[in-house]
């Protein structure tokens, strides 16, 4: 067994490594870059370092400006309604999305959602603060020992049925 984790360990590291070199010598479209991220996501897996980077620079480029509060609660409406409205799904999808970027980015997302007008996405965010990846650097577990993270002090005042 132990050689099956060594082996294993090693053939991720290849991956890495080859995902890593093939986006030093060329520009990638950040849907097929999105698609390689949650395939990682899938498996449950680190994309990296260098894929979630190639993600943030694919999406500042391809929109330069930022989107205003209301275009990204349209967005998560239209994903619940697409979803049914189901909170459970509606997470299942976004944490495979968060996955491709870099967690000190999960906790901006997870604050888009709590401020959705959708309640089922509001839902949704309580996922995002409860989830632990086993010390991965995911925000839920990088606050101080007792404390609340933000999203649940927003959703603690009564903002999800």
């Amino acid at each position: 067994m132990r050689a099956s984790v060594v082996g294993f360990r090693a053939a991720i590291a290849a991956v890495h490594k080859e995902v890593a070199d093939n986006l030093r010598k060329s520009s990638i479209a950040s849907d097929v870059l999105m698609l390689v991220a949650r395939a990682f996501a899938r498996a449950e897996l680190d994309p990296g370092r260098p894929l979630q980077e190639a993600m943030i620079s694919a999406m500042e480029a391809q929109s330069p400006s930022l989107l205003s509060p209301e275009d990204i609660s349209d967005h998560f409406a239209e994903l619940a309604a697409t979803l049914d409205n189901d909170p459970f799904a509606i997470y299942a999808e976004l944490a495979t999305t968060a996955a491709a970027f870099p967690a000190e980015h999960h906790a901006a997302m997870a604050g888009a959602l709590a401020m959705s007008q959708s309640e089922a996405v509001r839902e949704a965010a309580l996922g995002f603060a409860t989830r632990n990846k086993g010390g991965r650097g995911d925000y839920a577990t990088s606050r101080p020992r007792g404390s609340l993270p933000p999203i649940l002090e927003y959703l603690r005042g009564g903002n999800v049925s």
